[in-house]
């Protein structure tokens, strides 16, 4: 007979939602579609920022679409700086919450991010919820969105806009600066989506499995 100690730790982790649970549910359910087509790609921890921050699910076609999923386990304590760095990259945002964290996460979002409710249905399966629907994001930052593009990507789109000699070969931020003073920053995140879903080392490792946790190799 199993101690009362490993009995009780077996019983909360049961009940906990956990990442990867919600990570697999969202896959599964929420982005089904998303995961059959292949002009989208699905991408479990993006770097946003050189890495310095991670979106735990994007998607990425015509536009990005990023997922901060906030488990049982989870703490809010860094979701304002998540915000800011989502805000600064993605089309559409979303807060994946469950009721331990869902008022407090709702009220810290802003009012263009999409809120979904994940929790235990009757039989004990996920279930998603959406609380309020996302819509646009009213100002994205370019340099950010340039960001998210390897060094010889962005020298392909600088030549292509008639860049050539020495002006390629500064540094990488000096490289985002002049794509962002070219052009405009709907036509900087079309760029990068584009990119990202051309990049063979991203298609050959395949879509993430459901709820794996792995991570694509982070933009640079």
């Amino acid at each position: 007979m199993r101690p009362a100690a490993s009995l009780r730790t077996i019983c909360v982790s049961e009940v906990m939602l956990n990442d990867t649970a919600i990570r697999t549910v969202i896959h599964r359910e929420h982005l089904r579609n998303e995961r059959k087509d292949p002009k989208t790609l699905v991408v479990n921890e993006l770097g946003i920022d050189h890495g310095k921050l991670r979106a735990d699910i994007a998607v990425i076609n015509r536009r990005m679409t990023g997922y901060e999923i906030k488990s049982d386990q989870d703490s809010l304590s860094r979701l304002a700086r998540q915000i800011t760095g989502y805000n600064r990259v993605f089309e559409y945002a979303h807060v994946v919450a469950t009721d331990r964290h869902l008022d407090r996460a709702a009220a810290m979002v802003p009012h263009w991010w999409g809120i979904i409710r994940v929790y235990r249905g009757p039989q004990g399966g996920l279930r998603l919820r959406t609380v309020r629907r996302g819509s646009p994001n009213p100002k994205r930052n370019s340099i950010a969105l340039a960001r998210l593009l390897w060094r010889d990507e962005v020298l392909t789109i600088l030549r292509e806009l008639g860049m050539h000699g020495r002006s390629l070969r500064r540094e990488r931020s000096k490289l985002y600066r002049s794509l962002v003073l070219r052009v405009t920053t709907d036509d900087v995140a079309r760029l990068v989506t584009t990119f990202l879903r051309s990049r063979a080392a991203w298609r050959d490792l395949s879509q993430p499995s459901p709820g794996d946790g792995s991570s694509q190799r982070t933009a640079m």
